[in-house]
């Protein structure tokens, strides 16, 4: 996280990704549907790492500052 950010941006940008952690936990049924994927433990992976991208990058976190 950039350096300044309030705490109600931090809890905001957590609740976030909580928030995507678990629609993609209840919506098993609809993301079934509509990627044609099981949740098996290769597709959680995946997922995992989409949720992980995605957030990183609406935190303004760059690749770099990732692997440190």
């Amino acid at each position: 996280m950039p350096e300044g950010v309030s705490e109600e941006r931090l809890m905001l940008n957590i609740l976030s990704i909580f928030g995507m952690v678990l629609y993609f936990n209840f919506a098993r049924v609809a993301v079934t549907q509509m990627t044609g994927c099981q949740y098996d433990q290769a597709f959680k992976a995946r997922l995992v790492e989409h949720i992980t991208d995605f957030s990183l990058t609406g935190l303004g976190v760059s690749k770099e500052e990732e692997s440190r």
